[in-house]
């Protein structure tokens, strides 16, 4: 691959090598990269924390299938494998399932949906703008408004949509 040739290029040819049925993923990948590089981000969020991006076009044209591979092909020569990923990706990667895996307020990358469940992680009383916010969001997933005695669980429930749903996993 030329990192001189137009990105479009470069990533036509990263993408037909891990697209093709045909690759021996056992045999060494050798590759020389020269030039400056480009990313197409597959992954959103913070470090150790990083999900699937929800970008349509990158479902459309099986980008998580290439992803996919790149990673397998890493894991199979030693590579850094799953290196920042979300451990609740991780765990579904690895054969969970969604429900019994731990999701944490880091793993949603869209901070208007992780500002609500940061707020019921504590036990600092809430300003009335802040129950404002928890309340939105709860109504908007047909939950209670926030009580002392249902904080955890309307964390929990708030929680487990905002990650499942932004990145459908």
């Amino acid at each position: 691959m030329d990192l001189q040739d137009a990105v479009e290029h470069q990533e036509r040819s990263i993408f037909s090598l891990y697209k093709s049925p045909k690759t021996e993923w056992r045999s060494p990948l050798s590759y020389k990269l020269e030039g400056n590089t480009n990313i197409t981000e597959h992954f959103e969020g913070e470090a150790d924390h990083l999900t699937p991006s929800t970008a349509q076009f990158l479902l459309d044209c099986n980008m998580f299938l290439v992803a996919g591979r790149i990673i397998s092909h890493s894991f199979l020569h030693g590579g850094p494998c799953l290196t920042g990923l979300s451990p609740a990706i991780v765990h579904v990667l690895l054969g969970g399932t969604p429900e019994t895996s731990t999701i944490h307020a880091n793993d949603c990358s869209d901070i208007d949906l992780r500002t609500p469940m940061q707020l019921l992680e504590g036990t600092a009383e809430l300003t009335p703008d802040q129950r404002k916010d928890v309340r939105d969001r709860a109504w908007s997933w047909d939950l209670h408004d926030v009580t002392e005695n249902n904080r955890k669980w309307l964390h929990e429930r708030l929680l487990l949509p905002a990650v499942t749903m932004q990145n459908k996993f």
